[in-house]
């Protein structure tokens, strides 16, 4: 197999949900049994030997500037700060593609997830589409199930959907052909995902162990519990 492409880090959001705690740090820095919710993060992706891992700013960007610097003084973690006006998790992304040649992961900065990328890219490679997406069957339990899948094939992206059952469970493997003609800087990531659907472009990966997330305070309370065990 080929060596594992880079993977982005979506940490630049608001989180706004947090608030209070987040008044001052991004959600990236939450605390987690006294370490930053990125520790646990940037230790796994270690262990599968990233090379290069690219975090993708915004929201308190210095707090997360400061950490990498104090505490990962190796070269394969950078920074790439978003522009003042939020760009979206699709223009954040487009915003890194500089730094990259072909293909690259996505995660998003909230999310702590039980997976092989090894696994992953195997089979976006086998694929021989622009895009994978990992999907879990949620049935609407840990969040809205977003992803109409039948005979194999993903049919919808949209967490309205009454016939989804999967869930976008935070990895995405993508050629940067996928963003070909892209003009505009702020979109969100689902456009992307939407236009691949739609030419057919498309694989996924199905993960049975479940997500965790910090994107709320009953998530962020779920995964202290699990990491404060497991982790």
């Amino acid at each position: 197999m080929k060596k594992k492409p880079p993977i982005i880090i979506l940490a630049g959001g608001k989180a706004t949900r947090l608030r209070p705690i987040t008044k001052n740090i991004p959600k990236s820095m939450v605390l987690i049994n006294n370490k930053p919710f990125l520790y646990y993060q940037l230790k796994q992706l270690k262990r599968f030997n990233f090379e290069k891992i690219i975090i993708s700013t915004g929201y308190k960007s210095q707090v997360i500037e400061n950490y990498i610097k104090k505490k990962f003084k190796d070269k394969s973690i950078s920074i790439v700060k978003d522009n003042k006006y939020h760009s979206g998790t699709g223009g954040a992304i487009k915003n890194c593609l500089k730094y990259i040649n072909n293909d690259f992961f996505v995660i998003y900065g909230d999310s702590y997830l039980s997976i092989n990328y090894n696994k992953v890219y195997k089979k976006f490679l086998f694929s021989k589409k622009d895009l994978l997406i990992t999907a879990f069957k949620n049935k609407n339990k840990y969040d809205n199930s977003n992803l109409f899948i039948k005979n194999n094939k993903i049919l919808d992206y949209d967490k309205d959907s009454k016939k989804a059952e999967h869930i976008d469970y935070g990895v995405l493997c993508i050629n940067k052909k996928a963003f070909k003609g892209v003009k505009t800087y702020r979109f969100d990531l689902k456009k992307i995902i939407i236009r691949q659907i739609q030419n057919n472009n498309i694989s996924f990966f199905e993960v049975k162990k479940r997500f965790y997330e910090i994107g709320n305070k009953v998530s962020l309370k779920e995964f202290k519990e699990y990491a404060k065990k497991k982790l």
